[in-house]
């Protein structure tokens, strides 16, 4: 993955600025080096919090913090940590979310405690420090509990958001315009699937 090896080159120096990434939690500017590439497209199972997922990029990098309160110097770790690549620039919170649950399924898999994950626009050659903060995700496994409630019952669907910045964006979108379609909510996951299936079919 040529990306991945420019950015390993541009930040492997902890003295240039440019290894300097935004903390999209706070005005925190950590100097990050990634030095090694581990894995690239790693599938990740994680049968603990029902989830699964395929990072881009698993790195081993040098992590120095910026002196603050509590903080008597620079302290530099060396992580392995999730890296997420996205091609444009604009900037999604569903893309930090993404990128903080491949933080949990890293330490559910290899029991090491992934605290945060890299998030790269390569359009605006941006590098984002996602923590991985547990209140959040908290709430996120608990929307993964939520949806998978619905998808068990296999009977109903959750009510559309209405939302068309966020509906227009949504990868589920074409299924669920089918579904909120209908006159009457009566039509069950397994009806929509088949009825998605006939129209996929004739339209080729």
């Amino acid at each position: 993955m040529p990306i991945v090896e420019a950015i390993s080159v541009a930040c492997t120096d902890l003295t240039k600025a440019k290894a300097t990434v935004v903390d999209h939690r706070g005005p925190a500017t950590p100097i990050v080096a990634i030095n090694k590439l581990l894995e690239v497209e790693e599938h990740i199972w994680s049968p603990s919090y029902g989830l699964k997922g395929n990072i881009d990029a698993t790195v081993q990098a040098i992590v120095v913090e910026p002196k603050g309160k509590g903080t008597k110097g620079n302290s530099a770790k060396t992580l392995t940590i999730p890296l997420e690549l996205k091609t444009g620039r604009s900037q999604s919170m569903a893309h930090r979310a993404q990128t903080m649950l491949y933080s949990l399924l890293m330490s559910d898999r290899y029991d090491i405690n992934v605290h945060m994950g890299l998030l790269y626009y390569m359009e605006a050659n941006e590098m984002i420090r996602v923590p991985a903060i547990k209140n959040e995700l908290r709430e996120l496994i608990i929307k993964r509990n939520e949806v998978a409630s619905y998808i068990y019952a296999r009977e109903t669907l959750p009510g559309m958001l209405q939302d068309e910045h966020s509906c227009s964006r949504c990868y589920a979108k074409n299924s669920c315009f089918v579904y909120h379609k209908v006159p009457s909510h009566h039509l069950t996951i397994n009806d929509l699937l088949t009825s998605l299936e006939a129209i996929r079919r004739w339209h080729g």
